[in-house]
This record gives C-alpha cells, structure tokens and sequence, in this order.
C-alpha cells in the first residue's frame, strides 16, 4: 500500500468520526483535515513541496535543465539528478 493509500484511508477514518460523534462541529465548518505534502523538489535555491505524482511531473519538468533533487518524504529515499 502506497503512502497516497494510507493518507486516503486515514482521512476518511478521521471525516467518518467526526460525521458520526460530531456533527455539529461539521455543519458549523470548524472541522479541516490537513494533508502533508508526499515529495519535496530542490534545485539549486528553490524548494517546492508537492502532493501528488501529477505535481511533481509539473515540478519537474520546470527545473530539468539543473541540478534537481526529489525527496520522497513519506519514506526519507533522494532521487538526484545532476546536469
């Protein structure tokens, strides 16, 4: 099971109690449910944290031409390329 996967079912587990045992915090709209980012992009001085694969694609194709490092935070592994 993916980290995204785990995430998912978290968040629903956690929405699924407050629907049941709290409703009214719910309909009043105080409840949020916040989501770490998955990856984080570096190149040179710039850091981005992205969420999903989708973004990261996006990310990584801006910063192609330099040295760019991808860090999979769920787990802690470095991708590393180097131009």
């Amino acid at each position: 099971m993916t980290a995204r996967m785990w995430t998912d079912r978290i968040s629903h587990a956690v929405a699924d109690f407050f629907l049941r045992q709290m409703t009214e915090l719910v309909r009043a709209g105080k409840i949020y449910i916040a989501q770490p980012p998955l990856y984080q992009i570096s190149a040179r001085k710039r850091e981005e944290y992205v969420e999903d694969d989708v973004a990261v694609k996006q990310n990584f194709d801006l910063v192609r031409r330099r040295d760019v490092r991808l860090k999979i935070l769920a787990d802690k592994k470095e991708i590393t390329a180097l131009n």
